[in-house]
């Protein structure tokens, strides 16, 4: 897939190379590579000023050979760089990111916002870390950025070619056990030098321009012993075993120089290591190029640690960035919708059963209201007995039975006991008061034999029982207030 393809380029000067990678395996293929260069001349030796730039160029290939990629990564040749081994009193990473600049302000004498800064952290101690800072002109950078983005080519980082180096050694080479290796590699005008890795910073390393007239044996017998001893002063107890050699080695007296140095010389073949044959790879012949550009490319999907220009003067605002600020962004707004759509349905639910509570308070009211003061109980719905209710009050006005649980059918058990008494007693009711279970009747006789007699008459009714009972005399009249409980 198109997103999946991580395209690393290489620039220098005048010559750039590409290698397309495609994460689509557990190792990654290479799709393609090839390169490009301004200063190709024709037959006549003359130079065509009409080439366009390397980004240019490199974007003609892309297109001319139909190559899809998703995200770019950037190595910077050493000649548009310097580098520095400073000294940060900061352990932190985080604190030397933001000081560093400001240090190699002081030793290149130079205003930082004219300077570019990349670094990584080599040793870490108690009082401070080793750090090796790579320097840049920033209005330099400015302007291949420019070009690069103009040519639909925006990197996620541009970092020096000796770290591409090191990540390509570190993630896809690993030394014979029981060798300390001390990896040189040489190109037409460069030569890089890599000392063992130390626990987790990075390994010690250098690099510096390389003429094709000067005699490498000559320089790697000066320069390698130099740099093998600033690496050993971070692990003395671990002493560099043998000199890996790799690139264009030509006229290299490999006898003399382990006479020198002190070393096993071995020589090795980077491309082939991940599975490349640079003879049968179009237009890609230079094994150092090659293993840097394949370097850039695995610092976005191997998800190493970046020693990044880019992020110093101009951080990456490409598509990835674009594509999740705009996720958040959607995920922020559904969110918000989502969350005043919940509000306005659970808004409507609660109104609706606030509604049915006043409803049903209104309702109990008003039923409590027509049945005589009984509440209503059990599950059955109030409009039910409502309408039985109704159904009987109809029953009794059309001279049908009398429902025993109606009030009238209380006062008529009532009514019927008051009928039954002898007329010589002589009754007053002052009230009688029904609920749901009881009547309560307070009134006065003409004597207690009579109230006797009336309780009495009240006992033969076959749905009343006598409850609490009160008696006494007042104004020559003999008062009762009687209880009456519904069977």
């Amino acid at each position: 897939m198109e997103n999946e393809n991580f395209l690393g380029i290489y620039l220098s000067k005048t010559k750039a190379t590409a290698v397309l990678l495609s994460v689509d395996q557990a190792n990654p293929a290479i799709l393609n590579c090839f390169s490009v260069s301004t200063d190709q001349g024709d037959d006549t030796g003359q130079v065509d000023d009409t080439a366009g730039s390397l980004a240019e160029l490199i974007s003609q290939g892309l297109a001319v050979r139909a190559l899809k990629f998703g995200e770019v990564s950037i190595a910077i040749d050493c000649s548009l760089f310097t580098q520095h081994n400073l000294r940060s009193e900061f352990t932190d990473p985080k604190q030397i990111a933001q000081t560093i600049k400001f240090d190699a302000e002081e030793v290149l004498a130079t205003d930082a916002a004219n300077i570019a800064v990349a670094f990584e952290i080599t040793a870490v101690e108690e009082t401070g870390s080793d750090v090796t800072v790579y320097t840049a002109d920033r209005h330099q950078f400015d302007d291949i950025l420019a070009d690069l983005q103009a040519n639909n080519l925006d990197p996620i980082a541009i970092e020096p070619d000796i770290t591409c180096i090191a990540r390509f050694i570190g993630h896809n080479f690993s030394a014979p056990e029981n060798v300390r290796p001390f990896y040189t590699i040489l190109s037409i005008s460069s030569c890089y030098m890599i000392g063992p890795k130390i626990s987790a910073n990075a390994p010690t390393a250098r690099s510096f321009l390389l003429g094709p007239s000067q005699d490498k044996t000559t320089i790697l017998s000066r320069e390698v012993p130099i740099t093998i001893a600033a690496s050993a002063s971070r692990s003395p107890d671990q002493a560099v075993s043998a000199l890996l050699l790799s690139g264009s080695l030509e006229n290299i007296d490999y006898e003399q120089l382990a006479e020198r140095t002190g070393l096993e010389i071995q020589t090795l073949d980077l491309p082939a290591s991940v599975g490349a044959d640079l003879t049968t790879l179009n237009d890609c012949v230079l094994a150092t190029a090659f293993t840097i550009a394949y370097g850039a490319a695995m610092s976005d999907f191997k998800k190493m640690p970046r020693t990044d220009f880019r992020e110093d003067f101009a951080p990456y605002q490409g598509r990835r960035l674009i594509v999740q600020k705009t996720l958040r962004i959607l995920s922020i707004s559904i969110t918000i919708m989502m969350l005043a759509v919940g509000v306005y349905f659970q808004s409507k639910v609660i109104r609706k059963h606030s509604y049915i509570a006043s409803l049903d308070a209104k309702g109990k009211a008003d039923y409590s209201v027509i049945m005589a003061g009984k509440k209503h109980k059990g599950p059955e719905k109030m409009t039910s007995k409502l309408k039985r209710e109704l159904k009987s009050v109809k029953s009794r006005q059309a001279g049908g039975n009398i429902d025993d649980e109606s009030a009238p059918a209380k006062l008529t058990y009532i009514f019927k006991a008051f009928n039954s008494l002898d007329k010589k007693i002589d009754l007053n009711i002052e009230s009688i008061k029904i609920s749901a279970k009881t009547m309560n009747i307070k009134g006065d006789t003409n004597s207690r034999s009579s109230t006797l007699k009336l309780y009495n008459a009240l006992k033969k009714q076959p749905k009343l029982k006598l409850g609490p009972q009160r008696m006494a005399t007042k104004a020559g009249r003999d008062t009762f207030n009687v209880t009456l409980e519904l069977e």
